[in-house]
């Protein structure tokens, strides 16, 4: 299974988010990743020491628009194939 587009934290209970990152990518090259946390770490840091490229990163919090609007521009610069 694979998906377009993943909104992820960084600090999760079971699995931190650079893990679940090189996870996904691992399944699903394409998947887009949005990184939406209270950490102050800039989407530059990820792609660096991850080797994840990162879509957007959005700092909580955010205001619900913005998300969508993120979520929105992510599904019309990607290729829309899974939806759920």
């Amino acid at each position: 299974m694979s998906f377009d587009v993943a909104v992820l934290d960084v600090l999760m209970p079971e699995i931190d988010g650079f893990e679940l990152m090189n996870i996904i990518k691992k399944i699903s090259s394409d998947t887009l990743i949005i990184i939406h946390t209270g950490m102050a770490i800039p989407d530059s840091i990820f792609s660096d020491t991850v080797g994840v490229e990162v879509f957007a990163y959005l700092k909580k919090p955010c205001k619900l628009q913005v998300l969508k609007d993120t979520v929105a521009r992510a599904f019309s610069d990607g290729v829309q194939t899974n939806y759920f």
